[in-house]
């Protein structure tokens, strides 16, 4: 495990078929950022996002910190308990999601650079596979794609900021209690990572038919595939890059409707 300020550690999680095309930047990560590698032989889930990286990050909570601490980082306060912090846990946490953004700079620095190799990434059925941030909230994991449509070296810079206010989202307003996998999403139009994508149950099956706005923490439905994809300006070769690919079925439509 990596110690990142004190605070954060890293795991990469990839397929161990691709460990030899991915040693040069798995090497240059540890080298800089420290981390342990968690290959895995074979994966299987719900989610459509495909990745050939994922960097898992974790944010260090130790009795050190206090229960009250512990439990905001490790998102298991409910939000009527935040209301409730003192001033002197407010401080300290504070200063700890400040360490966090601060440790969070560090590995987006590190992961500009390797972009601007210009990296290739490698495809799977003609779609290019990702490169993801993975945090874990309490029962919430949250996916960032990196390289997502409309990333630029702009929106990479202010995404540890933008973490700092998932972080505090989740623990001090809250979200829906079967929004348990969700994707920051950075929208163009505000120039921000302004959404939090939260498929419901049935959406996953479907497309993602619920958006959560960072900034007010509203609840936006989507009422069909075509309204999401309006809604994220994608085509069809960005599918894999959101939890549910709303070209799943949009594009048996289109076959169905040209035979």
């Amino acid at each position: 495990m990596s110690d990142i300020n004190h605070i954060l550690v890293i795991k990469y999680s990839y397929s161990l078929n691709n460990e030899p095309e991915l040693e040069p930047i798995l090497t240059a990560l540890e080298r800089r950022l420290g981390g342990e590698r968690r290959p895995y032989a074979g994966r299987k889930g719900a989610i459509d996002l495909v990745t050939f990286l994922e960097l898992v990050i974790g944010i260090v909570t130790t009795a050190t910190l206090g229960k009250v601490l512990e439990s905001y980082f490790s998102g298991l306060l409910r939000t009527e308990e935040a209301k409730l912090i003192g001033q002197q846990h407010r401080t300290i946490i504070k200063q700890c999601l400040r360490n966090v953004e601060k440790g969070l700079q560090e590995i987006v620095i590190e992961i500009k650079d390797w972009l601007k190799l210009e990296v290739v990434f490698p495809h799977i059925s003609g779609k290019e596979q990702l490169l993801a941030i993975q945090f874990q909230l309490g029962r919430t994991t949250c996916y960032i794609v990196l390289n997502q449509p409309h990333i630029t070296e702009e929106a990479l810079d202010t995404l540890p900021n933008a973490i700092i206010r998932v972080i505090r989202l989740i623990t001090e307003i809250g979200i829906p209690q079967d929004a348990t996998v969700v994707q920051l999403y950075f929208d163009p139009k505000s120039g921000d990572w302004r959404y939090l994508l939260a498929p419901t149950i049935e959406g996953f099956g479907h497309f993602i038919d619920r958006v959560i706005d960072i900034r007010t923490g509203q609840c936006i439905i989507i009422s069909s595939a075509d309204n999401f994809i309006k809604f994220a300006d994608i085509t069809p070769d960005d599918g894999f890059k959101f939890l549910v690919d709303p070209f799943r079925y949009h594009d048996k439509r289109i076959l169905k409707d040209k035979s």
